[in-house]
């Protein structure tokens, strides 16, 4: 062991390896979103194909017994207020390529409104429309249950269309949808 002047031990000290952070490289994270991203992508066609066989095992159940008085519809999405053990809202989200716009008006399907006002009815709580406009970066949103319809009938076909002044839904952007669901929804 070697001494320095004044009798202090010279021991080497260990040396620690110095490590790198371990995060992964840029592009093994790109790649896990990617793979996150299709996985979401995966279950939405899922969910759809799941949709497409439920109704079509529920038109053949009809068939069979020659049954056609129910529709089959769903609800996009149910506001559920845990503290209060209730349901708040209902939402049907539309995009503006699914609505159908004529002379300041929307169109829907007169089933479609039937069901939605029945069960906004029968549940005892408001059922939004809720419609996106991308381009304009804009939501149109109505509670169905109180805005005025006219019925259109259509010669030939099964289904009627209900038609909604476009004036009577408010215009929203994201941040003014954040603010109205905070003071009508939270």
């Amino acid at each position: 062991m070697k001494t320095m002047k004044g009798g202090l031990n010279m021991m080497k000290k260990p040396q620690l390896p110095i490590r790198k952070k371990e995060r992964g490289n840029r592009k093994d994270m790109l790649n896990f979103r990617m793979l996150k991203a299709f996985d979401f992508f995966e279950n939405i066609l899922l969910d759809s194909k799941t949709r497409i066989e439920f109704s079509t095992i529920m038109k053949k159940a009809q068939r069979e017994v020659d049954y056609y008085r129910i529709g089959l519809f769903d609800v996009d999405s149910v506001i559920y207020d845990y503290a209060e053990r209730r349901l708040k809202a209902l939402f049907e989200l539309k995009t503006k390529e699914q609505v159908n716009y004529m002379n300041g008006h929307f169109t829907f399907m007169e089933s479609q409104y039937i069901v939605t006002k029945a069960l906004a009815e029968k549940l005892k709580v408001p059922y939004y429309w809720l419609i996106r406009n991308r381009e304009a970066e804009l939501w149109y949103l109505a509670d169905i249950t109180k805005v005025k319809v006219q019925i259109l009938q259509l010669e030939g076909k099964k289904d009627n269309l209900a038609r909604f002044d476009k004036d009577k839904f408010s215009m929203l952007n994201d941040e003014g949808l954040k603010e109205w669901i905070i003071k009508h929804i939270l």
